[in-house]
């Protein structure tokens, strides 16, 4: 077992390590339904244009997105819906 940095004391945060990757998701959706409810380990379909009326400048908007997944076209097409310009940058990683 490793130790934590000194930075990491006191912050209250769980640590999850595990050998067998593919056990991983598994395991972490089994965790959130015990500790919050089974509807927040749903996938859920996100709808771009309730997102973008909730936000605000000062309001970031995050996605987590599974293997595969790729909103740019919607992204693309919500920026055209609304008059927005619109600059994609791919990540690369």
């Amino acid at each position: 077992m490793q130790r934590l940095p000194l930075v990491c004391t006191g912050l209250g945060f769980t640590m999850c390590r595990s050998w067998c990757p593919d056990r991983t998701v598994f395991q972490a959706r089994k965790y959130i339904a015990n500790s919050l409810e089974e509807k927040y380990t749903e996938p859920v379909i996100l709808n771009l244009e309730k997102t973008w009326e909730e936000s605000d400048t000062r309001t970031p908007l995050i996605c987590f997105l599974s293997m595969g997944s790729d909103p740019t076209i919607q992204i693309d097409a919500l920026a055209k819906k609304l008059k927005l310009a619109n600059q994609s940058e791919q990540d690369g990683g």
